[in-house]
This record gives structure tokens, C-alpha cells and sequence, in this order.
């Protein structure tokens, strides 16, 4: 039984250095299996795997596929599986390569809501008390708007307070509000 386990991890890993040729568009693109396994439930990396019957995936089975689908998008889809890094290719609208990236069954950054974990998670990564019930309420109140209504009104007359100053620190050097000593101030000198 574990020596079956081996076999396949040794067959796996394999396959993983085979080179494998994606022509999209007209343009061939070169890549390593292992590459495109390293997101799995990708269009990519879904035809370098087995399916649930045993049988070969195409590029696994053929190590060639033609795709017949923008080639500008490709660039950027094939440099995410290499560098784990998403960029849409510039002069490509956003409607366009949204429809690549669902074609190719890769998840959008730009159009992903974050979990309330990694809004956590981010939270103290910025300075939020991880513990501290108290100090982490009080943190919130005055670092995130967004964490309750009372926060929002709180940054709303920070906000206020500023630009009054602000206003305040300006009027100051016009000559009508300057200080005068021989001023008479209701008939008071």
C-alpha cells in the first residue's frame, strides 16, 4: 500500500518537470506541468490531472493544446502560474480580461472581498491590540470609521476640527482679524 503511494508521488513529480506546449492564438507558450499544478482547480492545471476515471488530462495525455482565446490576456494568465502574480496586460478593458480570467477559471483579485479573518488579520498587522478587549475597542473607535457608527462620527469631527483650524490658521494673516493696540474695542481703548 505505501509503496503504491511512492510510485505515484515519484510518477507525480515526473510529470511535473515534463515541458508542455500552449498555443493561444497562434502563439506558442512553453511551461512545465508543475507549474500549471501550482493553482489547482485552474482550467490549466485541471488538464494536467487525472480525472476521477484515471484518464490523462490533454496536456498531460498530449503535452500540447491549442486555445483559441486572446493572446495579450494569455501572457499575463501563463506569467500568474510562473510568478503568482496577476497583472492585466495593459490596453485590455477590464470586461475582457475579467471574461479571460473566468474562462481560465482564475479568481480575480480586484473583485474579491476579503474574509473577516483577513480583515483581522490586517487590522493587526496595522497596530489593533490583538487581546485586550477594551484596547482593541478603543483602537477601532479611533483608527477604523468602518467598525461602528459612533467611529464614523468620531473621524466626521476630526475631520471638522482640522479644516476649522485650518480656516482659522489662514484668517489669522489677513490684516482685518490682526491684533491691534490702538484699536478701540466698544469704547474700551
Amino acid at each position: 500500500f505505501l509503496l503504491g503511494d511512492d510510485d505515484d508521488e515519484r510518477e507525480r513529480k515526473d510529470e511535473d518537470r515534463t515541458i508542455v506546449t500552449i498555443n493561444c492564438g497562434g502563439q506558442k507558450h512553453q511551461t512545465y506541468i508543475g507549474t500549471l499544478r501550482k493553482f489547482p482547480n485552474t482550467l490549466l492545471s485541471d488538464m494536467c490531472e487525472r480525472g476521477p476515471d484515471g484518464k490523462k488530462g490533454k496536456l498531460l495525455r498530449d503535452r500540447a493544446v491549442f486555445v483559441d482565446r486572446s493572446n495579450a490576456c494569455f501572457a499575463s494568465v501563463i506569467d500568474f502560474y510562473r510568478m503568482d502574480r496577476l497583472v492585466q496586460p495593459p490596453g485590455v478593458p477590464d470586461e475582457i480580461w475579467h471574461a479571460e480570467l473566468v474562462y481560465y477559471r482564475i479568481e480575480n483579485p480586484s473583485m474579491r472581498l476579503p474574509t473577516a479573518e483577513e480583515l483581522q488579520n490586517e487590522r493587526v498587522a496595522k497596530g489593533m491590540p490583538p487581546n485586550s478587549r477594551w484596547r482593541k475597542a478603543l483602537w477601532l473607535l479611533f483608527e477604523d470609521p468602518s467598525s461602528s457608527v459612533f467611529a464614523r462620527y468620531i473621524s466626521l469631527w476630526s475631520v471638522i476640527v482640522i479644516i476649522v483650524g485650518v480656516m482659522a490658521f489662514i484668517a489669522e494673516t489677513h490684516p482685518t482679524f490682526r491684533f491691534n493696540k490702538d484699536r478701540d474695542w466698544g469704547g474700551i481703548k
